[in-house]
């Protein structure tokens, strides 16, 4: 199984090509048609999507995220565009289970 990001930002295609997570910039437009392509390649099973991306395509992408029972959709934040100040901790938080 590949991850693939789909991001806005060059810095942060850039620090996933270090953990080698392969992706490509794409702008608010586009960025719906390009997810859903590349969860149709076969070899891709994770497909990493900006934050701003996220939102501007939240209720198709959720709909897909219900539908597809092998691939997987996930947001995360972009450092410097980062909505939500404790995203990361949350996150954290709820796929261990923890309740504060």
């Amino acid at each position: 199984m590949k991850v693939f990001a789909v991001c806005k930002s060059d810095e942060t295609l850039k620090a996933l090509r270090f953990a080698g997570i392969e992706g490509e910039r794409c702008d608010v437009d586009h960025a719906y048609d390009r997810i859903i392509a590349r969860l149709s390649e076969v070899e891709i099973g994770l497909v990493l999507v900006s934050e701003d991306l996220y939102m501007a395509h939240e209720k198709k992408l959720l709909e897909v995220r219900l539908k597809s029972e092998e691939k997987l959709i996930t947001m995360i934040p972009e450092p410097s565009r980062l909505k939500e100040k404790n995203y990361l901790i949350e996150t954290i938080k709820n796929s261990i289970g923890i309740k504060l």
